[in-house]
């Protein structure tokens, strides 16, 4: 079996609309390489408050849209709320892990979704 992890870097996902080219990006590679994906968030201890409101733009669409009506005029608004709404929609969404192989933060989930992935929830050996 095969996965494929998309690692987003959090100093390029700082604001809604680059967070949106990463999650069309990372929908994009998953469709052409045909295999399950799991997105993981890297360096979240290099900025715990960015990493932390990625992940919220992740999980909840109203919090994604919120942030970015600050940024966008209303066409654009629109636009880029309706991607993210039809990545979200057919299942493309970005479930993110976020992890730090400084800290090993995150690393125990990010290894339960292999394994539930390879194994259905079994544990992986080495």
């Amino acid at each position: 079996s095969k996965v494929l992890l998309f690692l987003l870097d959090p100093l390029l996902a700082t604001t809604p609309m680059n967070f949106l080219s990463l999650a069309l990006l990372s929908a994009s590679v998953g469709l052409r390489m045909n295999i399950p994906r799991i997105s993981v968030l890297t360096k979240r201890d290099l900025d715990r408050e960015g990493a932390k409101r990625i992940a919220e733009w992740s999980r909840d669409t109203a919090v994604f849209e919120e942030a970015l009506s600050k940024t966008k005029d209303s066409e654009q608004y629109s636009l880029y709320s309706e991607l993210f709404r039809g990545i979200r929609k057919l299942s493309f969404g970005m479930d993110l892990y976020p992890v730090s192989s400084t800290t090993q933060e995150g690393l125990i989930a990010l290894v339960g979704e292999l394994a539930r992935l390879f194994r259905g929830g079994e544990e992986l050996n080495d």
